[in-house]
């Protein structure tokens, strides 16, 4: 039995046991206390390597902890689920938080939007959305902006640009559509002809590329590839 639990353990991860120390305290729980208790669940002194390394400052950004007092009078408590909107300004502003924070985070906003709503959809919520998605596009955007300056200031050449860009983009699951210059033939459900309106299949080149984007087993045209008869 000693070494299954001894195996149980092993398998929770220092977060995970972190959290759960504090939920089941059942009051506020100061640092000391905190130690006592991952010990006393059988976690390795390396859980708390981890808490005084960096957990404690993400930690503290859980949904349902909060800190009270500072120094040496601070404690932790479990308390009440935060709101989704201010989930989303988390996510929107803790880019790099773990990602067991971020999915902590998410499942608010899900738990929010599956509720019922007696008085209709939140208008709160739907800004603070449409605030998020906006954040979103802008950040890779940016993203985009400063891999090229980068790039172009340490004397890359147009190939090793388009190279650089294309492996950002596959990084947000788009997947090019042609290459400028290249010759194939015209399909509408990916090319949009730059004079005309020709029949699917007569030969064409690819003036300017475009791009496809996956999300789960769904593929949208992001921008169809601009396209010449030969």
């Amino acid at each position: 039995m000693a070494t299954e639990t001894r195996k149980n353990t092993k398998s929770v991860k220092p977060h995970e046991a972190l959290i759960a120390a504090i939920r089941d305290a059942g009051h506020p729980i100061s640092g000391g206390d905190l130690h006592k208790a991952i010990h006393a669940a059988g976690q390795p002194e390396s859980t708390w390597r981890s808490w005084n390394s960096s957990l404690s400052s993400w930690i503290v950004l859980h949904p349902q902890i909060t800190t009270i007092g500072s120094g040496a009078a601070k404690r932790y408590q479990w308390t009440d689920q935060i709101g989704a909107v201010a989930a989303l300004d988390l996510l929107a502003r803790r880019p790099k938080a773990p990602e067991w924070l971020r999915e902590a985070w998410r499942e608010v906003v899900a738990a929010e939007l599956a509720a019922p709503q007696s008085g209709g959809p939140n208008p709160t919520l739907r800004a603070a959305q449409e605030r998020q998605a906006k954040i979103n596009v802008v950040r890779a955007v940016a993203e985009l902006a400063i891999e090229v300056e980068e790039i172009a200031h340490n004397g890359a050449d147009s190939e090793q640009i388009v190279k650089r860009l294309r492996n950002a983009a596959a990084l947000r699951d788009l997947t090019p559509i042609g290459n400028a210059g290249e010759d194939t033939r015209f399909d509408p459900a990916v090319h949009k002809l730059q004079f005309g309106n020709p029949k699917p299949g007569i030969p064409v080149f690819v003036v300017k590329p475009g791009y496809t984007w996956r999300y789960a087993d769904d593929v949208t045209v992001i921008e169809y590839a601009l396209v010449a008869t030969a």
